[in-house]
């Protein structure tokens, strides 16, 4: 009999998140995958070590708890590639996530649950030696002559390449453009069905000469550790950092697995971040333009009566042929509902979000943070009132409009919904991108799939973004109307706005990105904001306010030897919730920061914490 130190594979609270000790019949190597009993619930563990229980038994008799016993053995023998290990232990060190949850994060779930998994168990060979990260700026069109370039010469040499995507459609839009290539690539994603994905994971591991691998981050677990070259497209994109626990940037985890093997790593992008301009990455530029050419089209609309489209979007549109994509960042009818008698917003009962009025009578209201859905008739809760306005603009305040203009033209909706299921939403995108006319109105969603093109794009609303009161919010908004602009193939792209003099506005109608990022890095220096400095997001959670509060005021006081500063505001949209962030320099977090580290393991309160956050709020 052994006694095995194990780490948990698995996204757990806090006090059960660490190494445990379990009784096991036989002796495992290091690295072996073993399945363990936590709370009744089956979880696959890593073996960390293991020792005699004949060494271990004047411990084991003085611990007040008793010891289980390993469930069965899932993988005998080293699962993961010394490489994925080492980027998991480092990626867990910077977050301060848990490993096990890092680790559960990059490995599929059908690996942990079938018997059969050597495949991972890799050895690098013809390593390529020569550390380097490049990044690549240019259009999407641009970078995908790039790869294919890149690519060839890889197939040619026999060397193995992967490329990483944000998203599933982003994949799928890759493996569409790369279809000429002299060998099909191998999609990898969370998407697919078991016995598929255990046929490409296979073909991955084995296949000679080796394939081109084009997958989300879940499939860094799927490769041989021998890759010459990895790129990481879109590498900026807010779908690389996890919006659930471990709260990390899946985008740099890839980065750092690619210097353990010693891998050639591109980051390809659209235009520089501030980061970028921060650490003087110099880029390598694919030709001297960054977009399709065409000047945006700015319409002005301040003088004008608040309605959906503007008289002269009127005028384009009645002599606009081809396909058209309407982009509103604003779900339902109205996207904000106020009372006429007492002047409030009517707010969600659960999460104090601001509640969206759908057209369907059946909807009536609906809580898009929590989902919580209220009658067509409700009253204004402060003062029983009905008579309540709907103002602002929905997404399908659009489609109403649009059926009124165009009544015998296909008309589409596209949102993330969490009614319509991803077969719906890739129905809804095949019906448009077949249709010869179709006008497709869509929220951000339009922004992750580059095939959703047409002749024309116009921006219907995206002022309220201004109004968020986060650090980075005017950077998001210059690339989400980048991306934008590339989807409209023909024509300029269109946005209308009630503040035609903002900066962003101004930057990009000159596509002076380089102006842009240089304006906003000398406004977050001034403010120490990133990347001058790493934030630390502590996030309380307590259905009781005055409890929710004592915790808050305790943080501050609790951090603030600590930190260059601590900032302590409720949540932006749910009162249950209350936010800590904490402010240390770049330097004391990277190196002399241990008495915070411990401080923030040692926070006596449950608390979601983010490193490098990618919004404040």
């Amino acid at each position: 009999m052994y006694i095995a130190q194990v780490q948990p594979i698995a996204i757990l609270p806090k006090q059960l998140s660490g190494q445990l000790s379990y009784f096991i019949k036989d002796a495992l190597p290091a690295g072996s995958i073993v399945e363990i009993l936590i709370q009744k619930k089956k979880l696959p563990a890593l073996i960390i070590s293991i020792e005699p229980l004949s060494t271990q038994k004047i411990k084991i008799k003085s611990n007040s708890f008793t010891l289980k016993k390993i469930q069965r053995v899932i993988s005998s023998g080293e699962f993961y590639h010394p490489a994925l290990l080492s980027t998991a232990i480092r990626i867990s060190k910077h977050s301060r996530e848990p490993l096990g949850a890092i680790l559960k994060t990059f490995t599929p779930s059908l690996l942990l649950s079938n018997n059969d998994t050597n495949i991972l168990r890799t050895t690098p060979q013809d390593v390529f030696r020569d550390k380097h990260f490049e990044i690549i700026l240019g259009t999407l069109t641009d970078r995908l002559q790039h790869y294919k370039t890149i690519i060839r010469e890889a197939f040619a040499k026999n060397k193995s390449l992967a490329i990483f995507l944000p998203t599933v459609a982003l994949v799928e839009h890759f493996a569409t453009e790369l279809h000429d290539l002299p060998k099909s690539p191998l999609t990898i994603h969370g998407n697919l069905t078991e016995k598929v994905f255990i046929s490409r994971l296979s073909l991955a591991q084995n296949e000679t000469p080796p394939p081109l691998i084009i997958g989300t981050p879940i499939a860094l677990a799927c490769l041989r550790g021998n890759e010459h070259t990895i790129i990481i497209e879109d590498y900026d994109s807010p779908h690389y950092f996890r919006k659930d626990r471990p709260f990390i940037h899946s985008g740099k985890a890839i980065r750092v697995f690619a210097n353990e093997i010693n891998a050639k790593c591109i980051a390809g992008k659209s235009m520089l971040s501030i980061a970028d301009l921060k650490n003087d990455n110099k880029p390598h530029y694919l030709s001297s333009r960054l977009t399709t050419g065409q000047l945006p089209i700015l319409i002005d609309t301040s003088q004008e009566p608040f309605r959906v489209f503007s008289s002269s979007i009127l005028t384009t549109l009645s002599q606009t042929h081809g396909r058209i994509i309407f982009f509103i960042n604003r779900k339902g009818f109205y996207s904000y509902v106020l009372c006429l008698d007492c002047g409030r917003t009517i707010l969600c009962a659960k999460c104090a979000s601001p509640l969206t009025l759908h057209s369907s009578t059946k909807r009536g209201y609906i809580c898009h943070h929590c989902q919580e859905a209220y009658p067509p008739d409700l009253p204004c809760v402060h003062c029983q009132s009905w008579n309540l306005k709907g103002f602002g603009i929905g997404n399908e305040q659009v489609f109403e409009e649009t059926k009124k203009l165009f009544p015998y033209r296909l008309i589409l909706t596209l949102s993330d919904d969490k009614t319509i299921n991803t077969k719906q939403k890739d129905s809804i995108k095949k019906s448009f991108l077949e249709s010869t006319d179709g006008i497709l109105i869509g929220t951000e969603l339009i922004l992750e799939d580059p095939s959703l093109t047409a002749a024309l794009v116009v921006v219907i609303h995206i002022d309220n973004l201004f109004s968020i009161p986060d650090y980075s919010i005017s950077e998001r908004i210059l690339t989400s109307l980048q991306k934008l602009e590339e989807q409209s193939v023909e024509s300029p792209l269109i946005i209308q706005t009630r503040f035609p003099k903002h900066p962003v506005f101004q930057y990009f109608l000159r596509h002076d990105y380089k102006g842009f990022m240089a304006r906003e890095l000398i406004e977050r220096k001034e403010n120490d904001f990133p990347p001058f400095t790493t934030f630390i997001k502590l996030t309380l959670l307590h259905n009781n306010i005055p409890e929710l509060t004592r915790r808050a005021e305790f943080a501050i006081q609790y951090f603030k030897p600590l930190s260059t500063s601590v900032l302590s505001y409720p949540s932006f949209n749910q009162k249950t919730k209350h936010h800590i962030l904490l402010t240390v320099s770049n330097h004391d977090w990277q190196k002399n920061a241990e008495p915070l580290k411990e401080a923030l393991d040692r926070f006596p309160y449950p608390a979601d914490i983010v490193v490098d956050p990618p919004s404040i709020l």
